[in-house]
């Protein structure tokens, strides 16, 4: 059971951004999982999109009692990323948490990341954005682990989030994430262009701040077959003969997604990019992959290291790049 502070108030607020849809299996789990964290001074924002099962049902019983738990239900469907983007933006604290439907979190995962983040922000001048990730532990639906180690099972480093890394590879998964209210700020509103929310805030506190990453899992990471997206692992053999099969198709393909956020982030810091002219220009040579021939775009990955974790997910960016 976990150990309370004496007076929870006199601790920093964190807001705690939780996405729903049709999420009653594990919501329960969820939230209990919350609700017994060291860190006590929370509250959790939850933006429902839509759900056709029992999910509000289960929020609105668990809610009466909590004046910290605030349901908002959205118009149906307007999708993962624009419900944390929507989440986030209403949510009150200093510090901003972001969880997922179906994991459960370890008791110290807010204390551990708050005193993450605050030695950070110690580290920087007030107001710069500053944002912790962590490893998870991979388990099955009855929480049986699959892989201590998400980083491990994934094949991915997290020493690769500065910038010109991110462009390319997100390390840093949503639910392990805490920010301050200066990435926020600068972050929001997430556009339509981004892969995904956490690779957005990512982006930002790498070009305009500070980020930091602990080895210490602080989730347990569910997988099952309704995951928005899971950890799915290739093996050595099937990798390769993916990479083979797509090697003949448009080698842009591969990086579209990646491009159209990049010119998204521009346009959205267009008028503060110039804070950082070295990260302008990587950003700008990331983007100018896309008028670039075979073998020019093939140079500038490699010259500004646009480049992946492992050696299989590097083959497949240089073969088709």
């Amino acid at each position: 059971m976990a150990v309370l502070p004496e007076n929870p108030m006199a601790e920093p607020l964190v807001s705690v951004a939780l996405a729903t849809y049709n999420g009653e299996k594990y919501i329960r789990e969820q939230l209990a999982s919350i609700f017994a964290q060291t860190h006590q001074h929370l509250e959790v924002i939850i933006f429902d999109d839509g759900s056709t099962d029992g999910t509000l049902e289960i929020l609105k019983e668990m809610a009466w009692n909590r004046h910290n738990l605030i349901i908002h239900a959205n118009a149906p469907q307007a999708g993962v990323v624009q419900n944390f983007s929507r989440a986030i933006a209403a949510a009150t604290g200093d510090y901003i948490a972001l969880c997922d439907q179906d994991d459960v979190w370890l008791p110290g995962k807010i204390k551990e990341t708050l005193t993450c983040l605050q030695e950070l922000e110690k580290s920087s001048s007030k107001g710069t954005p500053a944002l912790v990730f962590t490893d998870l532990k991979v388990v099955e639906e009855n929480l049986k682990v699959i892989d201590a180690s998400y980083w491990h099972h994934m094949g991915l480093n997290p020493e690769y989030n500065s910038l010109n890394r991110a462009l390319v590879e997100n390390v840093a998964t949503g639910c392990t994430i805490l920010l301050n209210k200066a990435t926020k700020e600068l972050a929001l509103p997430i556009p339509k262009e981004a892969l995904m929310h956490d690779v957005w805030l990512l982006l930002t506190a790498s070009y305009f701040g500070q980020v930091k990453y602990l080895h210490e899992p602080t989730v347990l990471y569910r997988q099952h077959s309704y995951n928005a997206v899971g950890a799915q692992r290739k093996g050595l053999f099937r990798h390769l003969a993916f990479v083979l099969e797509k090697a003949l198709k448009n080698n842009l393909q591969l990086l579209a997604g990646e491009i159209k956020q990049a010119e998204a982030f521009h346009l959205h810091h267009q008028n503060r990019l110039s804070l950082n002219p070295a990260h302008q220009r990587i950003l700008e040579a990331f983007i100018a992959l896309k008028e670039k021939g075979l073998l020019g775009r093939k140079r500038q990955l490699i010259n500004y290291r646009f480049l992946r974790s492992s050696w299989k997910n590097n083959l497949s960016l240089l073969l088709r790049g």
